[in-house]
């Protein structure tokens, strides 16, 4: 296992993500965004707003600024037409 650690530049094109953990296994790679809310407050909402979907009792709250978020992605790594490796992120889990 190999977790790793690492500040992630933001820009409107990429992820919001201000640290990214990443754990390398034979079988899956899982990768852990850690999202500020004070620095990425549109998509912390929308995570909010997802959440609001399965949960009937939740409140929403707009105001992320003072929370730290955790993405969860399942990496899977494929191999294009090209020949390159491609790269896609799924969705596992937030909290």
């Amino acid at each position: 296992i190999i977790v790793k650690a690492e500040p992630v530049n933001t820009s409107p094109s990429q992820t919001p993500a201000v640290h990214r953990i990443e754990e390398n296994n034979a079988s899956t790679s899982v990768v852990v965004y850690e999202v500020d809310g004070e620095l990425s407050p549109l998509y912390c909402q929308n995570l909010c707003l997802l959440a609001k979907l399965f949960l009937d009792h939740k409140t929403l709250h707009f105001d992320v600024c003072p929370f730290l978020f955790y993405v969860v992605c399942e990496l899977e790594h494929t191999q294009g037409e090209s020949g390159t490796t491609e790269h896609k992120y799924n969705l596992t889990g937030f909290f």
